[in-house]
């Protein structure tokens, strides 16, 4: 796996431009997402899988306690799902549960750059390094859908989320995730719709993973959509006030009271103590 060590903005900028989409007929965004380096049991790896790897495992396999999770979410979501038509979606719900801190098999991702470094950055009293993970989630679905089909495919795509294809809903059929089949087994990358203003501001974007685990770091063909970035923690405060001077701070990524609140309290602590 492609990895990197930066510690500037300067320098991370540099290694994503130096990214070459041109191989494709047509160009289209990475996707990106930051993780601390000292969870190294769980990088990439969806938050309802995390209790099977690290402990203390349930009693239950993972497709049954995803269901009672989305059920029990349903049921007390009920007002805010039918608002959007979404009490019968499980893809629909499944965004809204990830959003909003529940267990699901997605994984977050952004289409801005900054935003992960940003969110990387952010914790600047860290004594842990920062991994940005860089996606080709067009070059992810492609790859997925040869091990399914095994023919050669040519042709990137990314799948929608309105009106999804089976291939999409068949991730959510317990039947197939029990019998570990093949058609289920890597992850695919959908780009969600957007419920609400903070999902469009994080330009938020998912991997749905089916029964394996670690289907990232162990799908067959990582290597030709997977790379990392590497943050030391001692460029954190700089990185992250760079950012600020950038106009790049809390109220970016958290619109709304949120952010303007975050941002006030960094302003003064970072540049009036």
């Amino acid at each position: 796996m492609n990895t990197v060590k930066t510690d500037s903005i300067t320098q991370f900028i540099e290694k994503i431009k130096s990214i070459n989409l041109n191989k494709s007929p047509y160009g289209h965004p990475l996707w990106f997402r930051a993780e601390c380096s000292t969870y190294n049991k769980t990088h990439l790896i969806p938050n309802l899988f995390r209790e099977y790897i690290v402990g203390p495992s349930p009693m239950i396999p993972f497709y049954a306690k995803e269901s009672n999770i989305r059920h029990f979410f349903k049921n007390e979501a009920y007002p805010f799902l039918r608002k959007f038509n979404l009490e019968n979606d499980d893809l629909g719900s499944a965004f809204i549960m990830q959003h909003y801190s529940s267990h699901t098999r997605l994984l977050d991702w952004t289409e801005n750059a900054l935003i992960s470094l940003f969110f990387a950055v952010e914790n600047i009293y860290s004594k842990n390094d920062a991994y940005i993970w860089i996606l080709d989630a067009y070059k992810l679905n492609s790859s997925t859908k040869k091990i399914v089909t095994g023919e050669n495919i040519d042709h990137l795509f990314l799948y929608p989320s309105i009106n999804p294809e089976e291939k999409i809903l068949n991730y959510f059929n317990e039947d197939l995730l029990r019998s570990q089949s093949n058609n289920v087994k890597f992850p695919i990358a959908i780009k969600p719709f957007y419920i609400d203003d903070r999902m469009k501001s994080q330009s938020s974007c998912f991997t749905l993973f089916g029964h394996e685990f670690d289907g990232l770091k162990k799908h067959p063909f990582h290597e030709d959509f997977l790379q990392k970035i590497i943050i030391p923690h001692t460029s954190f405060r700089d990185i992250k006030r760079d950012l600020y001077q950038l106009g790049f701070s809390y109220d970016t990524v958290y619109p709304g009271l949120e952010g303007i609140s975050k941002k006030s309290v960094y302003a003064f602590d970072e540049y009036f103590i």
